[in-house]
């Protein structure tokens, strides 16, 4: 298979992903709604900027190297709601 068939692939597939998780109703939908009273059709351009936003903030927290901060264990003891001592 050629690259641009296997890149016309992961298009697809990140595409239907993508598509799947924006449809149902959720918080963004809700967001989307409530603000599309106040600003018309530019409410939803808004709300996809902001989440993107977003999702590039994790997706580089993952790549350079979140693990480590998340392994910490008061950040461990925050997330789970347990209480671990700090050493």
């Amino acid at each position: 298979m050629s690259a641009l068939g296997i890149l016309a692939g992961i298009f697809a597939i990140s595409f239907g992903v993508g598509f799947s998780g924006a449809v149902p109703p959720g918080p963004m939908f809700a967001a989307t709604v409530m603000h599309a009273r106040e600003h018309g059709w530019l409410a939803g351009v808004f709300v996809s900027i902001g989440h993107g936003l977003l999702e590039i903030v994790a997706l580089c927290a993952i790549v350079f190297g979140a693990g480590g901060f998340l392994a910490h264990p008061l950040v461990l003891s925050t997330a789970t709601q347990k209480k671990v001592a700090y050493r």
